[in-house]
């Protein structure tokens, strides 16, 4: 199975007030969205990871703790870590569809079936992007309980999205 994600944020305590996230303390919001990953995320699964995975604490540190291969696309608080070197877009074909995942949703571009990003937190789950003219589908944690979405979940509802 692939999934998709963006905007943990582990490690970065402030986003427990500016996203109104349901926690008291980073142990708690860590271990949430480790435990809700693993539940629904099996080890030969895929994940793509849209950006900001850690804001301050080494990402491989809870990386390690996910089941599954991981893709990383770089999110705008990326560039002290090891992913400063990855990609900025990622083109997938899957169910016939052309998916381009972004961190930022103004990376979105024209001419593809799905696109999905982070970045937005909280404030929209899905948006119609008015320079390009695209949908996009935010699958950052804030909007979908703190869990990964299912990549063919996305591609069956699109346009029920």
């Amino acid at each position: 199975m692939i999934w998709v994600t963006a905007d943990q944020h582990f490690g970065h305590r402030n986003i427990i007030e500016y996203c109104n996230r349901p926690f008291t303390a980073l142990d708690g919001m860590h271990n949430a969205i480790i435990d809700n990953y693993n539940k629904l995320v099996q080890h030969n699964d895929t994940v793509y990871f849209l950006g900001d995975l850690a804001f301050y604490d080494n990402p491989i540190f809870y990386l390690n703790k996910m089941h599954g291969h991981k893709i990383y696309i770089k999110g705008n608080h990326d560039v002290r870590h090891p992913f400063k070197y990855a990609p900025d877009v990622c083109i997938v074909f899957r169910g016939g569809k052309t998916i381009q995942m972004t961190h930022d949703p103004k990376h979105l571009a024209q001419g593809y079936d799905i696109n999905l990003c982070g970045h937005v937190h909280e404030k929209w789950t899905t948006q119609q992007m008015l320079m390009t003219q695209t949908k996009a589908l935010n699958v950052g944690v804030d909007v979908w309980k703190f869990k990964p979405v299912a990549l063919d979940w996305i591609i069956k509802h699109w346009d029920k999205i």
